[in-house]
This record gives structure tokens, sequence and C-alpha cells, in this order.
């Protein structure tokens, strides 16, 4: 009894709170991707993909045609 009296805080401060931190972190996370693709209809990712496709674009890499073919299979269109 006096052990588990004792390791209660320690129980607190070193996995509870941490646990809670992570959760809420994870949480906030969830909630700012799905604001952010229902304001703009597509997540963040597909919005780094697309930056990614116009850089080799203007690169000369891809060309035009292939761009715009990723860029709508990105945005689901």
């Amino acid at each position: 009894m006096d052990i588990v009296l004792i390791l209660s805080p320690y129980l607190i401060i070193f996995v509870l709170i941490p646990l809670i931190i992570v959760f809420s972190i994870k949480t906030t996370k969830r909630r700012n991707r799905e604001n952010f693709k229902q304001r703009y209809g597509y997540t963040p990712e597909a919005y780094e993909q697309i930056k990614k496709q116009k850089e080799l674009l203007d690169l000369g890499i891809l060309t035009q045609e292939e761009f715009e073919e990723k860029k709508k299979q990105l945005l689901n269109i």
C-alpha cells in the first residue's frame, strides 16, 4: 500500500501527463489536417506532392501533360 502511494505521483508525472500531451498533439494535428482539407479541398500531403511535381516540371524532368495528370490524381479530380 505504501509503495503505491509513493509511486502514484511518479506515475502521474512520468506516465499519465506525457500520455495526455501526446494524445492532445495527435488530436490537434488531425483537426488541423481536417480543417485544411475542408478549406482547400485537398490534404497538406497532396499540396506538398504538387509542389514537388511543379519543381520537376520547372526543371524540365516532367512535361506539362505529366504534371497535369499527376496533379489531377493528387487532387482526386
